[in-house]
């Protein structure tokens, strides 16, 4: 995963703006307060700054063997021998369905239309599926 991910969902660097503010939030407490307030302070913004770290760079990095979805909660590596299909189902995020049929979720999209950007993506992902496959065949 070097570089910027190939698909990335834009709703999540708002989320991690979000992270940012409860990281300067942690701080505040840390520098305004007793010993227990530091200790608060130091694990909120640890908590904090490596969640907004990881939703800054949230996304699905594409290669010749197949792809790794990163999210602020997981990482996952599949090769495109591993997946049936992309797809967007809404609240659940963008997935894919792997070889034996069960669905597994890439990455979250949210924000006010998310079916647009996210639906796009899947499309993306199943041409890179099927070009993947006829270079196999080849």
């Amino acid at each position: 995963m070097v570089g910027p991910p190939d698909i990335r969902s834009r709703s999540m660097q708002i989320v991690g703006l979000l992270w940012l503010f409860f990281l300067a939030v942690g701080m505040f407490v840390a520098a305004t307060g007793s010993t227990v307030h530091l200790v608060i302070g130091i694990l909120d913004g640890i908590a904090a700054g490596t969640l907004a770290w990881r939703s800054f760079w949230n996304g699905i990095w594409l290669s010749g063997t197949g792809l790794t979805a990163r999210a602020d909660r997981f990482t996952r590596h599949l090769q495109w021998s591993e997946i049936q299909r992309f797809e967007f189902r809404g609240l659940a995020g963008l997935g894919a369905y792997r070889s034996d049929g069960k669905w597994v979720r890439l990455l979250d999209f949210g924000g006010v239309r998310p079916h647009i950007e996210a639906e796009g993506a899947a499309q993306l992902l199943n041409e890179h599926l099927a070009a993947s496959r006829h270079s196999d065949a080849a």
